[in-house]
Order: structure tokens, then sequence, then C-alpha cells
């Protein structure tokens, strides 16, 4: 998905930048996790092609509590469904991107590293792009029919509804931001988590909102990608063990000093 894509390069762009010390709590590999994550955005972004959309459905039936949640929260009339759908766009692609772009920027000027900015935004990407993957490969895969059925408002995607795209990726950016600032031990933490799944929250309301997803589409992206923007930071990329310090530093020795890396 183009969204992926964004954070993506705008992690990458952060390389520019000069090297300085970083936080001993999160450990980022630029060597490995930068070409892991363009190469996942790539693909996110292939795997959304129209030209790979299932040209019929695989999983066709619709569930009880699916219809029923239909009934009780779409909005009534094309307009605002259509208006709930591009607000959804906003948080997913706009609100939350800023506001992960943001916090990584405040929490580098907290530390006094710039890199460490660029550490936090390749590591929420990398989160984001393989979100991205598995839930354009589960598109493609189930075949799901869109509530809406035949509309013409997303064209090529009529039978990829599960699960949701749009919630997958809003809670794996908002869930690794967080994620990334607790293991940081930013004091702002807790506003991370508390406003970040409640814009994704609204993300996923306002995809049944406006009749483009079921609420089990709902329900799966947003585990989904909470699952992944959890684990790719805190098991693939916090430092387990003592802190060490990163850098050079001059340490009293038998004898005289050492120089410590």
């Amino acid at each position: 998905m183009k969204r992926s894509l964004t954070v993506a390069v705008a992690a990458c762009a952060a390389l520019a930048w000069p090297a300085a010390p970083s936080a001993d709590d999160l450990t980022v590999h630029p060597a490995v996790d930068v070409p892991v994550t363009l190469l996942a955005g790539a693909l996110a972004a292939g795997l959304a092609l129209p030209q790979l959309s299932p040209s019929h459905c695989r999983f066709c039936a619709v569930n009880r509590l699916d219809e029923a949640a239909r009934d009780a929260i779409r909005l009534p009339g094309a307009g605002a469904a259509l208006r709930a759908r591009h607000i959804s766009d906003v948080i997913d692609s706009g609100v939350l991107s800023v506001g992960a772009v943001t916090l990584s920027a405040l929490g580098a000027a907290q530390d006094g590293m710039r890199q460490t900015f660029f550490e936090d935004m390749l590591v929420v990407a990398e989160s984001v792009a393989i979100a991205s993957d598995l839930a354009n490969a589960a598109k493609d895969g189930f075949a799901r029919p869109r509530p809406a059925g035949g509309s013409a408002f997303m064209p090529g995607s009529r039978d990829r509804s599960f699960y949701s795209g749009h919630t997958s990726f809003a809670f794996s950016l908002a869930t690794a931001t967080a994620t990334v600032a607790t293991i940081r031990g930013r004091s702002w933490a807790p506003w991370a988590w508390g406003a970040g799944l409640t814009l994704a929250t609204g993300v996923g309301y306002l995809r049944m909102a406006g009749d483009a997803h079921w609420l089990t589409d709902v329900v799966a992206g947003a585990a989904v990608g909470s699952a992944v923007g959890f684990a790719v930071p805190w098991f693939f990329h916090r430092r387990s063990g003592p802190r060490r310090r990163r850098g050079l530093d001059l340490q009293p020795a038998p004898g005289g000093i050492a120089l410590v890396f």
C-alpha cells in the first residue's frame, strides 16, 4: 500500500542525518532493517494493485453478527457513507502518520540525539510495512465481498474485504509508535497508547459506518495490526539484558585508562 511506502521513505530519508549515539534500550541495524522495510513496502504496494484483485469471491458467506453490526453501524445515504470513508482516510494517512513522525521527533529532541528519530521511524515503518503485507495477502487469499457489494466506489477491490487494510494500518502504526515510546521510556508513552488506539478504533468504526467493511474485517485488522505493531519493536528491536552505552568512552583501568566502545 502507498501509505506503508510513505512511512518507509520518511524513515529512510533520515539516513542523511549524521550518526550519533542512540538510547540503549532500542537496537536498530540499518543495513538489515532498511532493506527489509523497503522490500516489505514494495511488496505491500504490489499486492494492492487492482490487476491482482480476485475475479470472484472465495469467502462469500455472511454471518448474522456481521449483518446485525452492519444494520446498526452503517450510515444511511451514499453521501454520509462516503464522508465516513474519507474521514477514515484522513485519520489513517494524515493524523496518525503525522503523529508518529511528530512523536519520534519529540523523542529525539528529548534525548538530544537526532539519530533516535531515524531509529524510531525505521522501526515503526518496518512494522507498518509488514502489517500491510499480511493485510493485502489476506484480502487476495480470502476474496471476501465488501458489504456494499457491487458498488462502484471501490473499483477493483469489490472482493477484498477481509480483513480491513485501513484498520490494520491504523493499529499497526499506533501500536508500533507507542511500543517504541514505551521501550525508550518516554514519559508520554501512556498518552501515545491512549490517543493512538482511540484514533485507530475510530478508523475501524468509520470503515463500517462507510459500508466498506464488515465487523469481523475490522476486528481482524485491529488484532493483526496490533500484534505486528507490538511484536516487531518488542521482540526484534528491544535490547535484552543490562543496558550498555554505545559510542566511545574513557574509563579507569588497571595501569591507566581504557577506551570503551
